[in-house]
């Protein structure tokens, strides 16, 4: 489906699957996109227990072992970093998905390592915690981002501009 896509037109891979398999890298190398790589935060318990105690290693660790799938293929500079907590962890309530969204947004700059573009889903709903988490995420200033409302959004970024 990805080959099709990128036959009829499309110009970068936002690879849901995290870029686990050796067929998706493939076709990235077949075509030379940028392929957004997002975090998958895993389904094991001990996964999850490294996510809850430190988010950011958890994603280094994760990015480093990507990556290192991609320099096989000679892309490692066409990956674009996402932190994947648009909709992860979906199985969280609420007061811990906020907790763990404001850390992860916070300390963004770290994943900065890597030296590669950043991608984020942007929060949307109009609650004080999503706005809260909107404007963390313009300080650090991603590359890429996904809005559901774009208004929105240019008014916070002109709002924090001012400030």
């Amino acid at each position: 489906m990805v080959e099709r896509a990128l036959q009829a037109g499309a110009t970068v891979i936002n690879a849901a699957d995290g870029m686990q398999s050796e067929r998706m890298w493939e076709v990235a190398s077949n075509f030379n996109v940028p392929i957004v790589v997002p975090f998958l935060s895993g389904q094991n318990p001990r996964e999850m227990s490294i996510v809850k105690t430190d988010p950011i290693k958890a994603m280094k660790d994760f990015f480093s072992h990507r990556l290192e799938k991609a320099k096989q293929y000679s892309l490692e500079k066409n990956c674009i970093l996402d932190p994947g907590t648009g909709f992860a962890p979906s199985n969280w309530e609420w007061s811990e998905r906020f907790e763990y969204q404001k850390y992860v947004y916070s300390n963004l700059g770290k994943l900065r390592d890597f030296s590669l573009p950043l991608y984020v889903a942007l929060p949307w709903k109009e609650t004080p915690d999503h706005d809260e988490l909107l404007e963390i995420v313009l300080k650090s200033e991603p590359e890429y981002a996904r809005a559901h409302f774009p208004g929105k959004v240019r008014q916070v970024e002109k709002r924090l501009k001012n400030m």
